[in-house]
Parts: C-alpha cells; structure tokens; sequence
C-alpha cells in the first residue's frame, strides 16, 4: 500500500512525509504525483535545491535553465 497523500482544498495545500533513503552515492526522497502535478514538475525536470544553512527546510523550484536551449538542442 502506498504512502498517504493528504490534500486540503480548503487551505491549497499537500502534505505527504517520505523517508530520505541511500541511493549510490547519494540521498532520495520519492516525490508523491500529487505534489509532482500541482507544482507543474515531470520527469527529467531540472530542479534547483535551496536551503537556508542553519534551517530546517528544503525548497525545491525549476531551474530557470531548465527546457530547451536556445539552439533548440
């Protein structure tokens, strides 16, 4: 059974807890498709990762390098 996904309509928000886990030689957390759809991010996405250094929170955007480039490549 999957991990629970809790949608509050009322406030617009989604909240689901995930375990970070090892991954080679780094750190993953899965992403519900819940949160994935309301934000816009698919697959393959770049991400840009910002956190404040003392804090307890990650932020997640896209990167603004993130599509095609302008070559088309």
């Amino acid at each position: 059974m999957g991990r629970k996904v809790e949608i509050d309509r009322e406030n617009q928000t989604i909240h689901a807890t995930r375990d970070l886990r090892a991954s080679g030689g780094s750190t993953v957390v899965s992403i519900p498709d819940e949160i994935l759809q309301s934000v816009g991010f698919e697959e393959g996405d770049e991400l840009e990762l910002v956190a404040d250094m003392f804090g307890d929170e990650i932020r997640l955007r896209k990167s603004p390098h993130d599509g095609p480039s302008p070559t088309g490549e």
